[in-house]
């Protein structure tokens, strides 16, 4: 699904209301700095830990890899940002037991 160029799926009931100005905010900050910028990145791991705190680990993972992808454009692999990162999606495999 798409709303204002964030894409997000869509899980059971619908989108969470808690997560629609979550969403919002993506769009615009994916459309004022563009889709590779380091503060995309942290707007996708706020919704991957909203995603998370919900129990909703199989989203919030997908939002931590979309942010690592930015990250590794604009990081060196030993930087706290891509440590953080890693250790998030690490997490939220272990909580989905994979």
């Amino acid at each position: 699904m798409d709303q204002g160029g964030a894409e997000f799926s869509v899980g059971k009931g619908g989108v969470r209301p808690p997560f629609h100005e979550h969403l919002k905010a993506l769009g615009m900050v994916e459309r004022a700095l563009g889709k590779d910028h380091p503060n995309v990145a942290l707007t996708l791991l706020v919704i991957g830990d909203a995603c998370a705190s919900s129990g909703d680990y199989q989203d919030a993972r997908s939002y931590y890899e979309r942010a690592l992808l930015i990250q590794t454009k604009h990081f060196t692999d030993s930087s706290q940002e891509l440590v953080e990162c890693k250790k998030r999606i690490q997490e939220c495999r272990v909580k989905k037991k994979e």
